[in-house]
């Protein structure tokens, strides 16, 4: 149990200290600029939409004119007609299909961003639709300086008014350390040891932001077990692929990790190179948690392998984690069994600090 307590503080010190190397001050705030203008593809079957910001719908919307009415023309959104178009990385406008009826006609056109659509005319009363963008102009967009110190905002047009509620972090700090335990199925078979029992396994998660779309991250399992092992690897997360309004993420994770394990009184060290990707999928069942899935694997080659596979779900504070770890690793006098260890469990995690 000592050894277990002494290599598993030693993989979070390392995690710890190897994240400090990437850490040589504080990142710079960077801000996302906002188009001069709605481009012209707002309207086009082929716009990037992107996820409503709130629960609206078409009658949340009114139309009103420029100077006054046309005498016998109203103007109305048609019903389910709105949509939210990404225009930049944190900024989507709505738009939505425009009915214009009108009275007294014989025959008419309507143009709109340089685009002309017939009026249809029965009984001499005209109708047609037209795609709108609702927001008009990014001249609707405001922009604001939010402060850590307050969590509200008061937004004010003639007689309508909202508070925005907001929540910023005094300092944004781009490493993490988290832990997480729980209690899994544990098998561990070598030359004389034949284990099929529950363990605790200890985890430790590192992150260190390197930019938007990279990160320096690092994971260290241990078992709590007399035939135990430790698992750290460190692993370099680049941000590959984004679909679903950029709510999907896809990393690949290339790096290393060591194994050490204890058979027959005898330590063992064995460095490997399994490799690794996670699908990262944002508010998944709730706004601000995150599922992922995700797997390191190490195919079976001169009687060795890993497999590393979990499933996590949670948001800032705690977390749940599936997870399966399967390895097999040269050990023992005898090379051709070697030592083959299977953990499956489930993990309660938390944040254990931030830094930088």
């Amino acid at each position: 149990m000592a050894a277990t307590i002494r290599y598993r503080i030693s993989g979070i010190f390392l995690l710890s200290c190897i994240f400090s190397l990437f850490a040589a001050g504080a990142l710079q705030a960077q801000t996302t600029p906002l188009p001069s203008a709605l481009p012209s593809e707002l309207f086009a079957e082929s716009a990037k939409t992107g996820a409503a910001p709130g629960d609206y719908s078409a009658q949340d919307f009114a139309i009103e004119w420029k100077g006054p009415s046309p005498g016998g023309v109203t103007a109305t959104l048609a019903e389910d007609s709105l949509e939210w178009i990404r225009v930049a990385e944190v900024l989507v406008v709505p738009r939505g299909r425009l009915i214009l009826t009108a009275k007294g006609l014989s025959s008419g056109m309507v143009s709109y961003a340089g685009f002309s659509t017939p009026i249809e005319v029965r009984g001499g009363n005209g109708r047609v639709e037209i795609p709108s963008d609702i927001a008009s102009s990014i001249g609707n967009v405001w922009t604001l300086r939010l402060s850590s110190a307050a969590n509200r905002v008061s937004l004010r047009v003639g007689t309508q008014s909202l508070v925005l509620r907001y929540s910023i972090p005094v300092v944004d700090h781009a490493g993490t350390i988290a832990i997480g335990v729980g209690p899994y199925a544990y098998t561990f078979e070598a030359e004389h040891t034949n284990t099929h029992t529950w363990a605790a396994i200890i985890t430790a998660y590192g992150s260190y932001r390197l930019s938007d779309t990279m990160r320096i991250v690092g994971f260290d399992a241990s078992a709590a077990h007399y035939n135990y092992y430790n698992d750290t690897g460190i692993y370099l997360s680049t941000v590959s692929a984004k679909a679903f309004d950029n709510r999907l993420l896809v990393n690949i994770m290339l790096g290393a990790h060591a194994l050490v394990f204890r058979t027959d009184n005898v330590h063992y060290l064995r460095p490997g190179g399994p490799q690794g990707f996670e699908l990262v999928y944002r508010d998944a069942f709730k706004r601000a948690y995150n599922l992922s899935l995700g797997a390191f694997i190490y195919p079976p080659i001169s009687n060795r392998s890993y497999y590393n596979v979990w499933a996590r779900w949670g948001g800032a504070g705690l977390f749940a984690e599936l997870n399966f770890i399967a390895w097999r690793e040269k050990g023992g006098s005898s090379d051709i069994q070697g030592v083959y260890n299977r953990s499956i469990g489930v993990s309660l995690g938390m944040p254990l600090f931030r830094f930088f």
